[in-house]
């Protein structure tokens, strides 16, 4: 990337993805971060200090206002997200921001259009979304071989039996009220509706499994999407289960399943013991199986890229005008509608809610 097209990008909010996105996604994608603003100073400077960044920010609205900044990456709480993202649109900056987008459907329409008015792009921090290998299974799916799917199952979990509900974001009822479903759902909510094309299915029902004794939020849930037809997608997402990411996508003819669709296991950034130790994998593998013991493994190609650097590039390319930045707020709208739905289900005990 030439120095004329890449983005300066400004962060509002150095949490522990923040670190991630940008060192492997803004940074190797050839982009550069001009500041880093956070409510403590102290985490600013560390910030800053790790990744090179020149300029520390005493405030968010000090970082927004500053001219030399291009696109602004906020990761910070979802309560917080409709604020910030809609100030950054009014002051002409590209978002990219972290997921749930907002704490409902309704306040992602806000942000987009936000952005939409002021000519900003907006996209959703969802890696997966942008790997080679995510084009390389549609393509399978959309080809015919699978035959007509039928249904999706999914599980995404990881032990978080030790988080602490004093300072850990997910499990604070008031900054991410979906708990468990907002956190990791997300994820397989949303890779159901890209097997379906994004169609919206007709009904929902959610149920929350189990709550934190302290705080309530939700720590294992469950849900089940219907699409017309009979298609059907099932989940589970845990905070109390060992790492799993897990998805069997079944078609009449065949399935197609992964144990890494979250993050792919060749080429996933690891952080211990050292992030510099970090080496991209040139394939990324999944399986299509014809029957019980026939299952193949496949390997997409994708050179010398990883997934939170395919993200950048994609948000460069909506910037430039090569890509449509609407084909991707369009799908972050149709996630939010169905996680809504979900969650009011699960609040009335598991009523199937129509979409």
């Amino acid at each position: 990337m030439s120095a004329e097209s890449a983005l300066r990008w400004g962060v509002i909010g150095p949490g522990g993805i923040a670190h991630k996105v940008v060192r492997y996604g803004i940074h190797r994608a050839g982009h550069r971060v001009v500041a880093v603003a956070s409510r403590s100073l102290e985490k600013a400077q560390a910030f800053a200090a790790k990744h090179d960044i020149p300029n520390v920010c005493t405030s968010y609205d000090e970082l927004i206002s500053r001219t030399d900044i291009d696109a602004i990456y906020i990761p910070l709480p979802s309560l917080l997200h409709k604020e910030w993202c809609i100030k950054a649109a009014q002051a002409k900056k590209h978002i990219l921001v972290e997921k749930p987008v907002g704490r409902d459907t309704d306040e992602v329409r806000e942000i987009i259009a936000a952005c939409e008015a002021n000519g900003v792009v907006f996209m959703d921090g969802t890696f997966w979304v942008h790997h080679p290998r995510t084009a390389e299974i549609k393509k399978t799916i959309e080809s015919g071989e699978l035959g007509t799917i039928r249904s999706v199952v999914s599980r995404f979990s990881y032990p978080g039996h030790t988080m602490d509900p004093k300072s850990e974001i997910r499990l604070n009822t008031n900054l991410e009220a979906t708990g468990v479903l907002g956190d990791l759902g997300w994820y397989n909510i949303r890779y159901s509706l890209f097997v379906f094309g994004y169609e919206l299915p007709v009904e929902v029902v959610g149920h929350i499994v189990e709550r934190h004794p302290e705080t309530g939020a939700a720590r294992i849930f469950v849900g089940i999407m219907k699409w017309t037809d009979g298609r059907t997608s099932t989940f589970e997402v845990s905070f109390l289960a060992t790492d799993i990411q897990r998805i069997d996508i079944t078609g009449l003819d065949k399935s197609l399943w992964m144990d890494d669709f979250v993050l792919p296991f060749d080429g996933t950034v690891n952080f211990f013991p050292s992030p510099e130790e970090f080496q991209p994998a040139t394939t990324a593998t999944y399986y299509v199986s014809a029957g019980i013991g026939k299952a193949e493994e496949r390997k997409a190609f994708v050179g010398d890229v990883i997934q939170e650097q395919c993200m950048i590039q994609d948000f460069a390319d909506c910037v430039a005008g090569r890509k449509s930045a609407k084909t991707f707020s369009d799908e972050t709208l149709k996630v939010h509608q169905v996680i809504d739905a979900i969650w009011t289900s699960a609040l009335n005990n598991g009523t199937p809610v129509r979409l």
